[in-house]
């Protein structure tokens, strides 16, 4: 047998949902905050989307991703690193440099899917306020 190696180029955007710790390597960790204490499996499963709204869900993830963003204006650009060193003076340990690149992330992101082509104050403010309920759940799993 004879082997070659051949490059390819892969962008496989993977969403991983469990109850446990995942064993595949991930970003970011969201943990749900469940409704009930014990969820009924079959109902819950049941209650999932119809695969045709499946299919427009990953349509639309589809096409916000191709969106074109335009720059981070400068007043918002400005209140982003008030913002930053504020909080790293308050916990220089867990404010880095990639909680940053994360935060900038998830406010485009979430601004995508609010329609918007450029970051708004809203899309900050609210993107921080997100982050903040996922640390907390993140904590209050760990006690």
């Amino acid at each position: 047998k004879q082997w070659y190696q051949r490059r390819v180029r892969g962008d496989t955007r993977v969403l991983v949902l469990g109850e446990g710790k995942s064993l595949l390597p991930s970003d970011v960790v969201v943990p749900l905050s469940p409704i009930t204490a014990s969820p009924d499996y079959p109902t819950l499963l049941s209650s999932i989307p119809s695969h045709p709204l499946l299919e427009k869900f990953r349509r639309y993830l589809c096409i916000v991703r191709e969106i074109r963003y335009d720059d981070v204006s400068d007043e918002l650009q400005k209140l982003i690193e008030q913002n930053f060193v504020e909080e790293r003076k308050k916990d220089p340990k867990n404010v880095t440099g990639e909680s940053l690149h994360r935060a900038l992330v998830v406010t485009r992101l979430y601004a995508m899917s609010r329609g918007h082509r450029q970051m708004e104050v809203a899309d900050w403010s609210d993107a921080k306020s997100l982050e903040r309920d996922r640390m907390t759940r993140i904590l209050s799993q760990g006690s």
